[in-house]
């Protein structure tokens, strides 16, 4: 068997790290702070979420037991303090 990887030249492996170094760095500070921006988007859509879900399964539930609005209020009081708490636990994060 001939082991072609064993015989190369580190000539050859520092070529390649040139070639390597070349390349733009993923983890420069301009990177790092649109990654952060991106999780803060993210962030803030999940609390979107957040307010509709529980809106919407009281509707259902409304709809389900015959009830005029009853759950969709409840839905919407938590879902809004669900979103809430989690705008105070995002900026507390960037502080």
């Amino acid at each position: 068997m001939n082991n072609n990887c064993n015989n190369k030249s580190s000539s050859e492996f520092d070529s390649a790290n040139e070639l390597n170094s070349d390349v733009k760095n993923p983890e420069s500070q301009d990177d790092i702070s649109i990654y952060k921006t991106y999780a803060i988007a993210a962030q803030i859509s999940n609390i979107g979420f957040e307010m509709i879900i529980p809106l919407l399964l009281g509707v259902g539930l409304d709809y389900l037991l015959g009830t005029v609005v009853v759950f969709a209020i409840i839905g919407t009081i938590s879902g809004f303090a669900i979103a809430f708490w989690q705008l105070i636990k995002i900026s507390n994060r960037l502080k």
